[in-house]
């Protein structure tokens, strides 16, 4: 596990390998791609073409309540919207990887949220949002009109790499 950013260490197993332990649900994870790192850790989610939500999802030990800070590194394919979620206690948000923006919240708003360019990585974001609660899924979803989580799929595609779950507001 790497710890990217902050200094908390990374609740989140192989996260720089996405394809070996994450589940994904009406999407599909293609690995060795380029990340904003100058490496190939990145992987490219496909929404395929389900009517449903299409997303991938990390079942974490239950962690205990707390403040956690839940990130993903993520660049605008096809599509152009991220979700990142935690089902506990049901928040995140829907950011735009075009803008650099804020979409829309997903849920119960969480505590903060941030989206910031990576120096040097053009069109990559870190994208994450602080929650308090009990910790045992991380989400990440493609959006295709950034408002919405479930819709029928088109083959959209976004670039995500090294996930991170740490305790704190990092």
């Amino acid at each position: 596990n790497e710890v990217l950013k902050g200094t908390g260490q990374n609740l989140l197993v192989q996260s720089s390998s996405l394809t070996t332990t994450w589940t994904q649900q009406n999407s599909s994870l293609t690995g060795g791609q380029a990340d904003p790192f100058g490496g190939t850790t990145a992987a490219t989610l496909n929404s395929g073409t389900s009517v449903s939500t299409q997303h991938s999802f990390f079942q974490a030990t239950a962690y205990a309540s707390n403040t956690y800070t839940l990130s993903i590194y993520a660049k605008a394919g096809t599509a152009n919207y991220i979700g990142v979620y935690l089902s506990n206690p049901n928040s995140g948000v829907i950011f735009n990887l075009a803008s650099g923006t804020f979409s829309t919240n997903i849920g119960t708003a969480p505590t903060s949220y941030a989206i910031t360019a990576v120096s040097g990585a053009a069109g990559w974001y870190r994208c994450s949002i602080v929650v308090s609660g009990v910790q045992n899924f991380s989400q990440f979803f493609i959006s295709e009109d950034g408002t919405n989580l479930t819709f029928t799929g088109t083959s959209k595609t976004i670039t995500v790499a090294a996930p991170q779950l740490e305790i704190g507001n990092t």
